[in-house]
């Protein structure tokens, strides 16, 4: 089960030229024609590929999600008409991904923030554990970081809890010393079933998510930059309370989680029998550092993205949670996927 799970996909997934920018180095002039970079940054995977094969372990191996909305193109497609209806079928020329897996490693890779909506047992809170994990922290760690909403859960809960001595030696509020919330510190950050927080609690959390810092008691603790999750236990997104605007604006992107396919019913009972969770058997060669996470939002930003591409991301039915038109893909019939031609270059 072990080798089952660690399987990885051969390097490089995508084979491309690298189109570098060459980039004036003083320490140029006095190097050699005969000099080669460290063997140490030779054998290193570049991010890019690395991300790559992180998404074809979770898509192959770890999450069980055959729906491949997201689509490319680089020639024409293949088109069928099926049954008296005469639906449409079209097959992409090039290769399709997965919404529910690329995207929330796009949010990992660009530390923004994602938002799970799908009915129970879905994978979602799986899938924000397993960024967790490729993030290099232990999974038990993760687990315990995960904050789960309810509706009775405070800004103390959420935050920090004042030291009980400084509430009542301290004479200023300033001088209240608090103990915040290890989760705080964490580069990854899972907010389980966010729309079951109260309204005062989700204002705290507004603050964490907006401005990256929390406030308690006159006092500041500054977090550092992290990728979130959060997951929200409805299809419509509904729940114990109403969530405010201000926090769903801080939302990047939205993934729906769609319904389970019985094909695939015979592996999900072997992982019952034996008692095989993916999260614990993550392969070392896609876990990323401290250093790589902080290296990829840089690297992202320096990405090329082909004009053509704008208008189709912007109505892809991964972005898109009210967007219902008729599916001609064979990989779901409950929304229609978005084509774009192949891209071109690294990234």
């Amino acid at each position: 089960m072990l080798k089952l799970f660690q399987r990885l996909s051969a390097a490089p997934t995508n084979p491309q030229p690298i189109h570098a920018p060459k980039r004036f180095d003083v320490a140029d002039l006095y190097r050699g024609p005969a000099d080669v970079v460290a063997a140490t940054e030779a054998a290193a995977l570049p991010l890019d590929e690395k991300l790559r094969q992180a998404y074809f372990w979770i898509v192959n191996t770890a999450i069980i999600s055959p729906h491949y909305d997201i689509e490319y193109l680089d020639g024409p497609p293949q088109q069928y008409l099926l049954g008296d209806r005469k639906a449409r079928l079209t097959l992409p020329s090039a290769q399709s991904y997965s919404s529910f897996v690329l995207l929330p490693l796009l949010t990992f890779a660009t530390q923004r923030k994602c938002l799970f909506i799908g009915g129970p047992g879905r994978g979602k809170t799986a899938s924000a554990v397993l960024m967790g994990v490729l993030a290099g922290y232990p999974i038990r760690e993760v687990r315990r970081g995960m904050q789960r909403g309810q509706p009775q859960m405070t800004v103390a809960d959420l935050l920090g809890q004042p030291l009980p001595s400084d509430l009542i030696n301290a004479d200023s509020v300033s001088k209240v010393r608090v103990a915040w919330r290890s989760w705080l510190a964490m580069r990854v950050k899972i907010i389980d079933e966010y729309n079951r927080i109260p309204t005062r609690t989700q204002s705290a959390l507004l603050t964490v998510m907006g401005d990256n810092y929390a406030e308690q008691f006159d006092q500041i603790y500054e977090c550092p930059p992290a990728a979130w999750y959060l997951t929200a236990n409805d299809d419509q997104g509904g729940g114990t309370y109403q969530v405010i605007e201000a926090l769903r604006d801080r939302i990047d992107v939205i993934v729906q989680a769609l319904a389970f396919n019985p094909r695939f019913l015979g592996e999900l009972l072997t992982r019952i029998e034996e008692d095989a969770r993916p999260e614990e058997f993550v392969p070392r060669e896609i876990i990323f550092s401290e250093d790589e996470m902080s290296a990829c939002p840089r690297k992202c930003a320096r990405c090329r993205w082909p004009r053509q591409c704008g208008g189709a991301w912007s109505s892809s039915p991964a972005s898109s949670s009210t967007w219902m038109s008729p599916a001609t893909s064979s990989s779901t019939r409950a929304r229609t996927p978005r084509v774009w031609p192949a891209p071109t270059g690294t990234g």
